[in-house]
């Protein structure tokens, strides 16, 4: 499945239902920011914007909404929901990933993640969220443990094996606990 050459943005059900969700705070940012807006013209001397900085400030802040507003909304034709697939071998959406990633020939290291099909992942958590529509979870979708790819963000090139993938993440830490034995 080729992600980034079409353009498409895969989310399962609730990656959708985010989306939307975001969508509609987007809206509600800018319905507040219409408020704040009036209230600068209202309370501005003369005729509302001349040198009404609090004016010029909510209509940057409106161009700023309405281009988040836009890119989101003309995101919506592209969006392809996909579900789980029925291949229990093969790397899919909600499962945690091992890869040993290597930038060059001597920079290797091990990477552990959660594979989402999510247009907001969540990179500070327990543990690091990776989207399908990413450059890596692009990649490492519908593979098989022990395949090798590669993936390009901006001009780097890293290379990578996956060495495991998980439907649980307490399933991982028993392994974890068992590797270090």
């Amino acid at each position: 499945m080729q992600k980034n050459n079409d353009n498409k943005i895969y989310l399962d059900k609730a990656g959708y239902e985010q989306y939307l969700q975001e969508i509609e705070e987007i809206r509600e940012k800018l319905n507040d920011n219409g408020k704040t807006k009036s209230e600068a013209y209202t309370g501005a001397v003369g005729d509302g914007w001349h040198d009404n900085f609090d004016f010029e400030e909510a209509k940057r802040e409106e161009l700023k909404i309405l281009s988040a507003l836009r890119k989101k909304l003309e995101g919506l034709s592209r969006i392809v929901i996909i579900e789980n697939s029925k291949a229990s071998d093969l790397v899919d959406i909600d499962d945690y990933v091992t890869i040993s990633i290597s930038f060059d020939d001597e920079d290797e290291e091990e990477m552990f993640f959660k594979l989402v099909a999510s247009s907001s992942p969540n990179f500070n958590g327990e543990v690091r969220e990776i989207s399908v529509n990413a450059p890596l979870g692009a990649s490492v979708y519908q593979k098989k443990v022990g395949d090798k790819g590669s993936y390009k963000v901006e001009e780097d090139v890293a290379n990578f094996i996956i060495l495991d993938k998980r439907k649980t993440l307490e399933v991982d830490d028993q392994m974890k606990s068992k590797r270090s034995k």
